[in-house]
């Protein structure tokens, strides 16, 4: 369920100190942790705990211009413009791109989505089982 939910869910940055550095989606090339390593955060004098905020100094990113290098995905990844009079908020994608407001009726719109979708292309869970299913006789 984790998979089926997880992409949809982002965050519209406003001080950065809610949504994780690493494993949030907060850019379209997010989760940062997708082009990453741990180890790679370590070494660099970073942590996993850290939020967005936590990683931007003075408009610049915090990490080692080397990075650039080695993860080219990174210089595609704007500053963002904190702005400390707002919290960081979570909001929800739609299969259709749309975003909105995070709510559990838009969760399971979603949900319900896929599952009519998956449905239709491979009918119904209990046809899949009837047609994998292999007689010994």
């Amino acid at each position: 369920m984790r998979d089926i939910i997880r992409p949809h869910i982002r965050y519209k940055l406003g001080n950065g100190k809610k949504a994780s550095a690493w494993f949030d989606n907060w850019d379209e090339y997010c989760p940062l942790m997708n082009h990453l390593t741990n180890r790679v955060v370590t070494q660099a004098c970073l942590n996993r705990q850290e939020k967005v905020a936590d990683v931007v100094s003075n408009g610049n990113w915090s990490w080692p211009v080397a990075w650039y290098i080695l993860f080219p995905i990174l210089s595609y990844i704007n500053v963002p413009l904190l702005n400390n009079e707002h919290d960081d908020k979570l909001i929800w994608r739609s299969n259709d791109g749309v975003v909105q407001e995070f709510a559990i009726t838009n969760v399971w719109q979603t949900i319900r989505e896929l599952l009519a979708h998956e449905m239709f292309l491979h009918g119904s869970p209990a046809n899949r089982l009837a047609q994998t299913s292999v007689s010994y006789m």
